[in-house]
């Protein structure tokens, strides 16, 4: 019936409380995964392809729905539920029950801290990272949401060449500066990807490739780095496209 003013997250893990049309408080959770996200249309607008569920929103007191949430799972990695909540909490209630229930929901996951939140603090950053993850490489090591949620690939090769760290170097092998450095890339491209999408309907990365792309490496390899003008790499690590620059990111021992 209407989405109240109340919303968490953690990582790649939301919630929200709506207002059903029957006047129940329904808490909504929705893990996006590496596909899963949520698009605001118009209601009358056909579905597009890779929608799994579908809300009809209307303003309190309205009758009918005028806008439609969307939940987009392509790759199917995404999941989306929901739990009732009494509705005979007081509103000034639902924002303690909301985070009761998103808190078990954050531990259940058993995800490590979000990685926007830690970015801000460039100490915390540093001590976690050593603490769980020295001698583990790093770019696997970011993508790791047991370790730190919210990191995708994008966010992760961007950190790795703001760092001008080689992405199977370990932990161990680099500094406090360039850890500091990789915090601040990551922070910064979450930045760029929010104000993209300033205004729309729905998040935009800018998963556009070759000399479109909006990344420093990320959909950039076989083009200049933007830095040294060599060449820009592709390897897969852990399973994942990585780009980086061989000059900019060099490291002789990473085996």
């Amino acid at each position: 019936k209407g989405v109240l003013p109340l919303t968490a997250r953690h990582g790649k893990l939301m919630a929200c409380l709506i207002e059903t049309i029957e006047g129940r408080p329904l808490c909504l959770f929705a893990r996006l995964g590496m596909t899963g996200k949520f698009i605001l249309n118009p209601s009358h607008l056909p579905l597009r392809s890779g929608v799994k569920m579908s809300l009809l929103l209307a303003e309190k007191g309205t009758a009918e729905p005028t806008t439609r949430l969307d939940f987009i799972n392509t790759r199917m990695f995404g999941a989306i539920w929901g739990a009732y909540v009494d509705h005979r909490y007081e509103s000034q209630e639902l924002e303690r029950v909301l985070m009761r229930l998103f808190s078990r929901e954050v531990e259940a996951s058993a995800m490590g801290p979000d990685v926007y939140e830690l970015c801000q603090t460039p100490q915390r950053w540093i001590d976690h990272l050593r603490g769980v993850s020295q001698k583990r490489q790093v770019k696997t090591a970011l993508l790791d949401q047991k370790l730190l949620a919210g990191v995708g690939n994008i966010y992760a090769v961007e950190g790795l060449f703001v760092a001008k760290a080689h992405p199977l170097s370990r932990v161990q092998d680099l500094s406090d500066q360039q850890l500091t450095d990789m915090a601040e890339g990551i922070r910064v491209a979450m930045r760029a990807t929010l104000e993209r999408s300033a205004g729309r309907d729905e998040v935009v990365y800018g998963s556009a490739q070759g000399e479109e792309s909006p990344f420093a490496v990320y959909g950039r390899d076989g083009l200049p780095c933007r830095v040294c003008h060599q060449d820009l790499v592709l390897m897969r690590v852990g399973g994942r496209a990585t780009v980086f620059c061989p000059h900019c990111q060099s490291h002789k021992s990473h085996l």
